[in-house]
């Protein structure tokens, strides 16, 4: 945290089996409850990013009053479970302020000869679910529309630009 423009990567509420002890009441609060509000009063707080797994994505609205700004790293998405809409729909500040994390899904669409075609064609379709909710932020309709909380949010060029790199990273990532 002493490097300006440099960020850290703080574990929160991981979604992997056995992370159960993260959501038992020490003190009367949760553990990655009382990780997030410590390490907000560290200094240079705001380089810094967490991780919350897909498959916790109903603890993203409490994570998101606890850290409104702060930038989430998302794994689990895809064969763990995660669902990406769920993430979007519960942890996206005005920022989107999420780095979704697909992996297992993309990287094992298919033990067979068509496993690059596969990945592939699993990132493609994670770029595209991407771009709908993306597309849905801007005002756009989402099937989804009506159940969904909130306002939709604004999405900067800038961020659509992020978005977009690293959806493309993730695909180029499949395909070697």
């Amino acid at each position: 945290l002493t490097y300006k423009n440099k960020h850290a990567i703080l574990l929160a509420l991981t979604s992997n089996e056995g992370a159960d002890f993260q959501l038992k009441a020490n003190d009367k609060e949760v553990l990655y409850k009382q990780v997030l509000k410590q390490s907000q009063n560290w200094n240079n707080a705001s380089q810094l990013m967490y991780v919350v797994g897909a498959t916790k994505a109903e603890h993203l609205v409490e994570i998101r009053k606890l850290v409104p700004d702060s930038f989430l790293l998302v794994p689990g998405v895809g064969a763990q479970g995660g669902s990406l809409r769920d993430v979007y729909k519960h942890g996206a500040n005005k920022k989107i302020g999420l780095l979704v994390n697909s992996s297992r899904g993309i990287l094992y669409a298919s033990n067979g000869e068509d496993f690059a075609e596969a990945a592939l064609e699993a990132a493609n379709a994670l770029q595209q679910d991407m771009k709908n909710l993306l597309n849905w932020a801007d005002g756009a309709f989402h099937p989804d529309d009506e159940a969904a909380s909130g306002a939709p949010l604004a999405v900067s060029d800038e961020m659509r630009d992020v978005l977009e790199v690293a959806a493309v990273a993730m695909i180029f990532h499949a395909a070697v």
